[in-house]
C-alpha cells in the first residue's frame, strides 16, 4: 500500500496553494515579545493555525503590523 501525504489548501480566497500539515516552529519563545521579534511572533502564531500557506501568512502578518503600527525590520 502506497503512503500518500495529505495536504491542506490555503484558506485565503485568492490563493490556490496547498501545503503540508506538518508545522515547523521558528523556535522563538512566546512570552514577552521584544520589538524586533514582533513580526516573527505574529507570523509564528498565524502559521500555527495551519489555515494559510507561507505567502498568505506573511501577507496577513504584514497587514497586522501595518495596521497596528508595528515596525517591520527588513
Amino acid at each position: 500500500m502506497e503512503k500518500t501525504e495529505q495536504y491542506i489548501k490555503c484558506s485565503h480566497y485568492k490563493c490556490d496553494k496547498s501545503f503540508s500539515p506538518e508545522y515547523f516552529s521558528s523556535g522563538l519563545r512566546l512570552p514577552r515579545i521584544n520589538e524586533e521579534n514582533k513580526y516573527y511572533q505574529i507570523l509564528e502564531g498565524i502559521m500555527k493555525t495551519r489555515m494559510f500557506c507561507m505567502k498568505c501568512s506573511q501577507n496577513h502578518t504584514t497587514l497586522i503590523c501595518l495596521y497596528s503600527k508595528i515596525k517591520i525590520e527588513k
